[in-house]
């Protein structure tokens, strides 16, 4: 019987700590509202801008959503006949040989953004690739305003976050079909890891840095 007591006061002192630090966590986080509301309103306004007035399909996403394609189920075939017809009705030259879509040395090797793309494209189709360098790219807004705030305070992270955002160049590679978003993510969970070894230098933030 003193061991069932033990139990539920156990389980009720975990819990209590569980509700405190949710309740701290979102009392954190309504401090900043104003800055998400900033930053992420910013980031629908550009990419709405872009989807509408420019593009989200360039020349190298052809390769990227070839391969995206083909991880989802498509034969290389269809996925190569898929993305012919986009270039063309895009403007651009298209690749003219399965090997040269797959097989380009260059983009070769850059599986993960295809790979985690695969969901996207079955719910949505080819604009589920757009979708996903979209996901990424708030996932990098997010990342940057959390690193920058936490070294240089909250006004910094969001003039940071802003500035970023207002190039028209920087945001057009990011949420375009293209891997410079994922890349750029990558580059600040780096550079985090790179701080964050120098207060506590452990193994595990290398495997990061160098993963």
């Amino acid at each position: 019987m003193n061991s069932v007591k033990k139990s539920m006061a156990r389980e009720s002192s975990l819990s209590g700590r569980a509700i405190t630090t949710t309740r701290s966590w979102l009392s954190r986080q309504r401090e900043i509202w104003l800055d998400y509301v900033i930053i992420f309103g910013m980031f629908a306004v550009v990419y709405a801008a872009i989807a509408r007035f420019n593009s989200l399909y360039y020349h190298d996403s052809a390769h990227y959503l070839a391969r995206a394609l083909w991880y989802s189920g498509m034969s290389q075939q269809d996925a190569f006949d898929v993305v012919y017809r986009m270039h063309v009705a895009n403007g651009w030259e298209p690749t003219a040989t399965i090997q040269g879509l797959f097989d380009w040395g260059l983009v070769a090797p850059r599986v993960v953004l295809p790979f985690i793309s695969v969901p996207f494209i079955w719910l949505f189709g080819t604009i589920g690739f757009a979708v996903t360098t979209g996901i990424v790219t708030f996932l990098l807004i997010f990342s940057l305003y959390k690193f920058l705030s936490g070294r240089y305070g909250r006004a910094a992270a969001v003039v940071a976050v802003v500035l970023m955002q207002s190039s028209f160049l920087i945001m057009v590679f990011c949420v375009g079909m293209l891997t410079e978003s994922l890349s750029a993510l990558w580059g600040v969970a780096t550079l985090a890891a790179a701080f964050r070894y120098q207060r506590d230098p452990r193994v595990r933030w290398v495997v990061v840095m160098v993963s």
